[in-house]
């Protein structure tokens, strides 16, 4: 298989909650997503299967470890969290039920959708690290 560029391209938007979590001093958080970055990336652009073992992994303990620290953030963190979740939940589990949206076998339609997940999360996890460390 060839090189998704745009996921490739989309990878690196994960470096957004990587910087603001080393700058509010989350540096588990600002590790693990720079790891997800390069993974992520790396595996966009090799497609090599293996990979896989770290990303799907690796994203799971960044949004568990990410959810404990933003839930401090209450009123200010959690209702971009829960439109965050549900947007996920639903083009991932939909799509992949449908085999549609994400996980539609025409990789040019899929590839938006793909993309939207990378920076959605990106932009989430940005916003509700730095909303809870400014309250905090």
């Amino acid at each position: 298989m060839e090189p998704n560029y745009a996921l490739v391209a989309s990878s690196f938007s994960l470096l957004a909650p990587a910087i603001v979590s080393y700058k509010t001093m989350n540096y588990d958080i600002a590790s693990m997503c720079a790891l997800l970055t390069f993974v992520s990336s790396y595996y966009h652009y090799t497609k090599n299967h293996y990979l896989l073992y770290i990303d799907y992994p690796l994203n799971q303990v960044i949004h568990l470890t990410t959810l404990y620290r933003i839930i401090p953030g209450g009123w200010y963190s959690m209702p971009v969290y829960s439109i965050w979740l549900f947007y996920v939940v639903f083009i991932y589990y939909y799509g992949y039920i449908h085999k549609t949206i994400v996980w539609n076998p025409d990789y040019e339609k899929a590839t938006p959708w793909h993309v939207s997940l990378h920076l959605s999360t990106s932009i989430m996890s940005s916003y509700c690290i730095y909303v809870t460390h400014l309250i905090r």
